[in-house]
């Protein structure tokens, strides 16, 4: 219901006066008149709860931080003021900024973030008034004075405020969960890193080019002992005792690696 603002303005004045007169003797007669003012400027709510309502918190829950703001507004408003409205607005908005700052962060930016994030809800909704469109990152550092790329990186951090869990549908549907898409252990990585330690072992130690030619036979070869002793001139036995070495120190240099 679309009120005018003069009639909003004595009809506030009123609901407070008879609030005023009615303080703590009649509990019925004051939750009628705070119930009347509150509808008065549940239209106002809404749009303060929509405004911010793109930050994953749902719209009923801002509404209810909005309306701690309002009746904050009128138990502390002075009635020889003009209108309740801009002082009940910075309170409500004051209201729904500490809840953000103190409640919604499930990762916590730097408070300059914080701060400008906060900023960014009213001066989109201004510009995408004047402009009638999305304004772009340049539009809404210039109306801000702020620097582009911090503008940036506080619109970026408004997903810290909700995080997914992996067990949600992806899209919404039954195919799966995002933990499927996850990322997860496999055994060829360990020993693709292990390979790759070796490798960077064998090189950096002081072996010489014979216990290098046997490691890698052995080992990237997949060749035996009897098959490497063949190969070299030797017998197996030496080529065992070879290895026992060369393994003892490559042991040495990959100890520190691995702590």
């Amino acid at each position: 219901m679309s009120v005018d603002v003069d009639d909003r303005v004595a009809q506030t004045q009123r609901l407070l006066a008879e609030l005023r007169t009615a303080g703590g003797a009649d509990a019925v007669e004051r939750d009628r008149l705070l119930t009347e003012l509150t509808d008065l400027y549940a239209p106002v709510v809404s749009q303060l709860a929509r405004r911010y309502g793109r930050r994953g918190v749902d719209h009923d829950e801002l509404c209810q931080v909005a309306y701690i703001g309002l009746m904050k507004a009128i138990n502390n408003y002075d009635l020889d003021r003009a209108d309740l409205m801009p002082y009940a607005v910075a309170t409500m908005l004051g209201e729904i900024k500490r809840y953000f700052r103190d409640r919604c962060w499930a990762i916590r930016p730097t408070r300059r973030v914080q701060e400008l994030e906060l900023r960014l809800a009213g001066g989109r909704a201004a510009l995408e008034q004047d402009l009638g469109r999305h304004p772009t990152v340049l539009e809404l550092a210039d109306h801000l004075g702020e620097d582009p790329e911090d503008v940036s990186v506080a619109m970026q951090s408004n997903s810290l405020f909700r995080l997914l869990s992996t067990d949600a549908a992806v899209d919404g549907t039954a195919s799966g969960t995002l933990g499927d898409r996850v990322a997860h252990d496999d055994a060829g990585f360990s020993r693709a890193e292990a390979s790759a330690m070796i490798r960077a072992a064998v090189s950096s130690a002081s072996l010489s080019e014979r216990d290098r030619q046997i490691v890698r036979m052995r080992f990237f070869d997949d060749m035996t002992q009897r098959e490497i002793a063949a190969v070299i001139g030797t017998t197996q036995m030496q080529v065992s005792r070879i290895l026992t070495r060369t393994l003892a120190a490559l042991r040495a240099t990959i100890g520190p690696l691995t702590a």
